[in-house]
């Protein structure tokens, strides 16, 4: 057995002759062995807490992963929504912004303006079910609109017989389901008041989808009526 001697702190009551004196009888391999299990569990705590460290850090990015991916699917959910409900009021908003042109233009070119939009109303409201509208042209012919000129105009006009002034043409272009549909909306447009001799110009079926063209003539019927003067009192005596 080896004995090694380590200094001791000097202590007052150590100053006696043979007071000073410490041995440490352990052998060296037994102090090398606890220090090596010191060693070992130093380093097996700062390795766990370097696991620990990197796990939360991977934990963190996953959490902030997932909710980032969350709000993706959030945003493009309500995009998909969005665009479900633009197509749904594309019709309306075309309608609406055509209305809107074709009044500035009835403005410019007519000194008694077509009140459009009960006229494009009326135009939609025949529309059977499945029929579309797409396109939607309105042509004025300014003279006659003012009152100048007579008769009819050529084109489907040729075949009215109502008497009336024509003050313009409407093309519509769109697509519906079966050529009856589309048999079916000239049939209905020929009942709207100011309409005459809608007929079609042109129809394609392919795909299950009928696309359809029609003109129809606009009359002087869809301009204001005169408001009627007073008539002058009868000179009459009353009894």
């Amino acid at each position: 057995m080896t004995a090694t001697l380590e200094p001791t702190e000097a202590r007052p009551w150590t100053m006696a002759p043979g007071w000073g004196i410490a041995a440490n009888l352990l052998p060296p391999e037994v102090i090398k062995a606890r220090r090596m299990r010191k060693a070992r569990k130093v380093l097996f705590i700062v390795a766990a807490a370097a696991v620990a460290v990197v796990l939360l850090g991977y934990a963190a990015a996953t959490f902030t992963a997932f909710q980032a991916q969350g709000r993706l699917d959030d945003a493009q959910t309500e995009t998909t929504q969005l665009q479900h409900q633009q197509r749904r009021f594309a019709d309306v908003v075309d309608v609406k912004a055509a209305t809107t042109r074709l009044t500035g233009q009835s403005k410019a070119l007519t000194t008694q303006a077509v009140d459009f939009p009960p006229l494009l109303a009326a135009l939609r409201g025949a529309l059977p079910d499945g029929v579309n509208i797409n396109q939607l042209v309105v042509t004025l012919d300014s003279s006659k609109s003012q009152g100048s000129g007579t008769g009819n105009a050529g084109g489907a006009g040729v075949l009215d017989t109502s008497g009336r002034k024509h003050i313009g043409s409407v093309t519509i272009s769109g697509s519906a389901r079966r050529l009856s549909d589309v048999s079916a909306y000239v049939d209905r447009l020929a009942k709207v008041p100011g309409v005459v001799e809608p007929y079609p110009t042109s129809s394609n079926a392919g795909d299950g989808v009928v696309t359809y063209s029609l003109q129809l003539t606009l009359t002087d019927q869809l301009l204001p009526t005169p408001t009627p003067s007073s008539s002058a009192p009868s000179n009459g005596s009353q009894k």
